[in-house]
C-alpha cells in the first residue's frame, strides 16, 4: 500500500533543523545539497504520530471505538519492540521537485557565478527576528533572535509506504492528517499554520474520514 501525503503551507513555517548554523541563526531549516527545503520522513512521522495520538485520545473521551491505541502502535511503533512498524515515512519534497530539481543542481555545476546554494536558499526562505519587550516597552539585552523560515504558499509532497493493508491504520492516518494544523516552531506567532491531505490512488481520504467520525461506527468498508 502506497499512500500519497500533501502538506501545503497557509502561513511561514520553521521546522528547525539540528545543525549548528554558527552566530547568524539561531534556527534554520532542513535543505538538501541544491538548497531546496524538505521535510525529513522521521520529522513528518512524529508530526503525525502528535496528532494522531490526540485523536485516539479524543475518540476515547468519546467513547468511539473507530480508533485506539493498538492502531497507533500498528502505525507509528513502540520503543524497543523487536520489530519496527511496517509503516515507512518518507521526505516531502516540493511538489515538482523530481522535474525542476535536476535543473538547478545542473545550474548550479555549470553557472556558480550566477547561481549558488544562498540564492536558492533565498528563493524558499527569508529571515524573520523577534525580540522580548520588558513592561517598559523596551527590549530586553542580548535577546535578538534571527530566524530563517519557509515561504507561505508552497506544497510538500511525499509517500507513506506499507507492506499491508488495514483499514484502521489508514482511518487514523488520515484523521490524524486532518488534525495536523500546526507544525514547528512559533505556533503561537503566527508561524506554522498547514493543511494536510492524504491520498489513495489519487482520491482524497480526508473526507471518507471525517464522515466515518461524524457517524461513529466504522466496519472497515468503504473507501478504507
Amino acid at each position: 500500500m502506497e499512500l500519497e501525503i500533501r502538506m501545503k503551507l497557509e502561513s511561514p513555517v520553521l521546522l528547525a533543523s539540528d545543525e549548528d548554523r554558527g552566530a547568524v541563526l539561531d534556527a534554520d531549516l532542513v535543505f538538501d545539497s541544491n538548497g531546496v527545503p524538505y521535510v525529513p520522513g522521521r520529522r513528518l512521522k512524529g508530526l503525525l504520530r502528535e496528532r494522531a495520538l490526540e485523536v485516539v485520545e479524543m475518540l476515547n473521551q468519546c467513547q468511539l471505538s473507530l480508533c485506539d491505541h493498538a492502531d497507533l502502535v500498528a502505525v507509528f511503533g513502540q520503543g524497543g519492540a523487536e520489530t519496527p512498524a511496517p509503516f515507512v515515512f518518507n521526505n516531502l519534497y516540493l511538489m515538482g521537485y523530481q522535474h525542476w530539481g535536476p535543473w538547478i543542481a545542473w545550474a548550479l555545476q555549470e553557472f556558480p557565478r550566477v547561481v549558488n546554494v544562498d540564492r536558492v536558499i533565498a528563493t524558499f526562505t527569508h529571515l524573520r527576528s523577534q525580540t522580548s519587550i520588558n513592561e517598559r516597552g523596551v527590549a530586553n539585552p542580548n535577546s535578538l533572535r534571527v530566524f530563517r523560515v519557509m515561504n507561505k504558499g508552497f506544497t510538500f509532497i511525499g509517500t507513506i509506504t506499507c507492506t499491508k493493508r488495514h483499514a484502521r491504520s489508514k482511518l487514523l492516518l488520515a484523521l490524524a492528517c486532518a488534525n495536523l494544523r500546526r507544525v514547528g516552531m512559533g505556533r503561537t506567532r503566527g508561524l506554522g499554520e498547514v493543511t494536510c491531505d492524504l491520498l489513495e490512488n489519487g482520491q482524497s481520504l480526508i473526507r471518507p474520514a471525517l464522515k466515518v467520525l461524524k457517524e461513529g461506527q466504522f466496519d472497515g468498508s468503504s473507501s478504507f
